[in-house]
């Protein structure tokens, strides 16, 4: 006997039990449609994929300017804590939010990067402030060492 599911009136089976070929929606809505058991044995709102995307591209766009919000608030605290005389606590803070901040702005770098990703401000924003936070690591968290530093400039600009 196969599984049954009930979701508000409707009684949903499922169709990999005794060799049912479709999807068993007793009345389904008209939203509902059957599908064939080979392509897919759930019930698909036809809406379901368009809402669910426009939800989730409003929210890639509110994380990224978050973000940027964050990267606002991370240069008042530079300037309050880290300026004149950062303490090795504040510089701790500053390293571990830096990065927070940067391994999230990675994942959504690599989502608004995808060619179906429609909105390229979004993305070019992102891309932007993400290369902004990467300096900021640089700048303030530098651990190359003199020769390093020396070695580099050597390299790029022929100095030394």
């Amino acid at each position: 006997m196969g599984l049954s599911l009930s979701a508000e009136n409707h009684s949903y089976s499922r169709p990999f039990r005794q060799g049912n070929k479709g999807l068993a929606v007793p009345n389904a809505p008209k939203h509902i449609i059957r599908m064939n058991a080979t392509a897919l044995a759930l019930p698909v709102s036809l809406d379901f994929i368009g809402h669910a995307q426009k939800a989730f591209l409003r929210r890639i766009a509110d994380d990224v300017e978050e973000i940027c919000l964050l990267t606002t608030a991370l240069s008042r605290f530079e300037d309050e804590k880290l300026l004149d005389n950062p303490t090795p606590e504040n510089l701790a803070m500053h390293k571990a939010t830096l990065k927070e901040i940067l391994v999230y702005g990675k994942l959504l770098v690599y989502l608004t990067g995808q060619p179906e990703f429609p909105d390229k401000d979004v993305a070019a924003t992102l891309a932007a402030n993400q290369k902004a936070l990467e300096y900021k690591l640089i700048l303030w968290h530098n651990t190359m060492t003199e020769a390093e530093r020396e070695q580099i400039l050597k390299e790029v600009f022929n100095e030394c």
